[in-house]
Formats: structure tokens, sequence, C-alpha cells
């Protein structure tokens, strides 16, 4: 039998059950509107600021109505980056602000001729690797030939791209300079940032993919042609009993045995070329290769001489000469890199032994 005592117990746990409820249910409440509070944003904004939500996608940045919100937010932005750190998302809502990524550009494609200061060991091969450029651009771009020499301390001209150098001149077009160097017109413009309206005269091109191009001359009817008497009189004849075989010293390229069988002297196209002594023409040929346009003089004795790459040949086979005697113009046929004469001494025939031939012109 249940007694009063019982059933006030009984009462009184129930209703203080229903107490804690009720505090708990209000509680959650509480801090339910609470949040919005202490949220970042509220910080940020001022408790009175009104919040506009915003009904786009989820992952888009909500809208707030203070006017300063954008500027402190942008300061912010601005403070992440400075610190060279991660991007940190300022919540929003259900949105968010993230730091974009800053992407280092690359660096700039070399697009002019730079200056390179040869150093020791240097080789044209080697150069040309080191620069991703073709060997015949380092040529054609410095004057050199395969056999040049690369003097420590000696400045090169070093292109950005295979190809040639173009000094604009009166009457040059973009389509002229491409039909040159057997180049695409599309290419200079663009590379150049240049148009046939643009040109000007005594700028320097660069011919992405240029060549040089040297073509041989049409063969020329042998005509015996003497050297004028006042450069044959001012020329003395070597202790080997030669003369110089043109009118300048500078030479290119030494003897240097099975690697180079001869002397190169480079004068400039169409240089008059002479005989180095008394003799008869044992050879002319017109080739396309090698030598190119060359002639080989028997002196007598087993000596002969020949002379490569002319531009032009005054005398035939069979012919008598006088040493300085004009026989041929300076030329750049067969394999060559430049206008130059390729003089040899040979010894024993047409196709003796070559020797050393400034031991028989100097």
């Amino acid at each position: 039998m249940v007694t009063n005592q019982h059933f006030l117990t009984v009462l009184f746990v129930f209703g203080a059950g229903l107490v804690i409820i009720y505090s708990l249910l209000n509680s959650n409440r509480v801090q339910a509107q609470d949040y919005g509070q202490q949220s970042l944003i509220v910080k940020i904004l001022g408790q009175n600021e009104e919040l506009i939500e915003d009904s786009g996608p989820a992952n888009t940045v909500a809208v707030v109505s203070n006017p300063d919100a954008s500027e402190i937010l942008n300061q912010l932005a601005n403070e992440t980056e400075s610190d060279n750190t991660s991007a940190e998302s300022l919540l929003l809502g259900s949105g968010a602000l993230v730091k974009p990524e800053i992407t280092t550009p690359e660096e700039l494609k070399r697009t002019r001729v730079q200056k390179y200061i040869i150093q020791k060991g240097d080789t044209l091969y080697a150069l040309a690797q080191r620069f991703n450029i073709s060997t015949n651009t380092i040529l054609w771009a410095n004057s050199l030939t395969l056999n040049s020499y690369l003097k420590p301390g000696a400045t090169l001209n070093i292109l950005p791209v295979s190809g040639v150098l173009h000094k604009v001149k009166k009457g040059d077009t973009i389509s002229s300079i491409a039909k040159k160097y057997q180049a695409t017109e599309e290419k200079i413009e663009n590379f150049n940032y240049v148009s046939n309206n643009t040109l000007t005269i005594g700028d320097t091109l660069v011919i992405p993919e240029g060549k040089i191009i040297y073509q041989a001359p049409a063969v020329v009817t042998p005509a015996k042609t003497k050297a004028p008497t006042t450069v044959y009189q001012s020329t003395t004849v070597s202790a080997g009993g030669m003369i110089w075989p043109t009118t300048c010293r500078r030479i290119t390229q030494y003897f240097r045995g099975i690697w180079h069988t001869g002397a190169d002297v480079a004068c400039g196209l169409g240089a008059p070329i002479y005989a180095a002594d008394n003799g008869v023409v044992a050879k002319v040929v017109y080739g396309k290769t090698g030598y190119g346009y060359y002639i080989i003089i028997n002196h007598g004795n087993g000596k002969y001489t020949l002379y490569g790459h002319n531009s032009k040949i005054y005398v035939e086979p069979g012919q008598t000469v006088e040493r300085g005697e004009l026989i041929s113009a300076m030329g750049s046929t067969g394999r060559s890199t430049g206008p130059h004469l390729h003089f040899e001494v040979r010894l024993g025939g047409v196709n003796g032994t070559r020797v050393n031939p400034l031991s028989y012109i100097r």
C-alpha cells in the first residue's frame, strides 16, 4: 500500500526532472542565439551590423552591409600575403574568402643578341650546345670559319636562336629579307616586332632559322689577264722563290698538316689572286664541293700550288703564267663559310705531299 510519504517523494523526483529538462532546452536555445555573436565576421563588423544571407550556392561568399567591410577584408588578405604563408579561409556563413595563389612568372625568353667573352678551352661546338643554337649561327654572326681560332678574351655575338643577323638597308622589305636567307616572313615579323611599315634603315634584325647562302657565280670564260705592273713590282719574292698570292695578309687559318692542308687568307669577295711563281696551269676545276672553283699550277721540279674557293677563274689548263699574273678572284665556292683563298704547296705531283705554304711565300 502506497503511503502519502512515498507519493510525495515520487512527485518531487518527477518535478525535479521537469526542471532539469527545461533548463537544458533553454540553455541550447541561448547558445544558438549567441553563436552568431561570437563569429569572426561579427567581431569584424560589430554586433550592431546587419548580415544579409546569400541565396547562392554554398561555396559563394556572403555579402555584408558594412561599407568598410571590404576594406577590412582586403587588409587581412594583404597581411596574409605579406607573411608569405599558406592562405587561410575567413568563414562567412557558408562561404569562404581564400587567399589567391601567387604564381611566379617564368623567366622571359632571351630575344636579343648577347655578348660572350671567350674562355680558355671554349670550342664552337661546345658553345653552340651551351646556347642551344647551331654552329653556323655563331660562325655567321662573327665572320668566322670552322677552322677559326677562338682567342680567350675576345667577344662573340651570340644570337638567341639559330639564324643570322641582318642590317636593314635601303630598299629592304620583309619579303626580300626572308627570301635572301630562306626564312619565313611571319617569323621575322613576330620575332623582331616589325613590319614593312616599321622597318628602319640601320636596324639589325635576327632572322630565325635563316641561312647565309653562298651561290657560285656563273663560270667565266677563261681569259688571260695580266696583273697591274705596280702590283708585280711591289711584291717581294720570298726565300722559297714565291710571292704572296693576294693583296692582303690576313691569315684566318694556318697549316695544320692533315687537319688543314694549307693557309687561308681572307681579303674579301672579288679580291685578286696571283700566281705565286712562274709555271703552267695543270688543272682548273669548277667544283661545287671541297675546294669549289680551284686552280693547280705546276712550277717544275715537282712543286705545285693550289688556289681554292675562287669566285672567278681567268686561266685555263695548259696556259703558261708568270709570277704575279692575275689568275682568279677570291670567293667562297665549295666547302667554305666565307670569302677567302685556300693556298697550298704540294711536292711530288698534282696530288703530292702538302707542306706548310708559309715556308715558301713569307
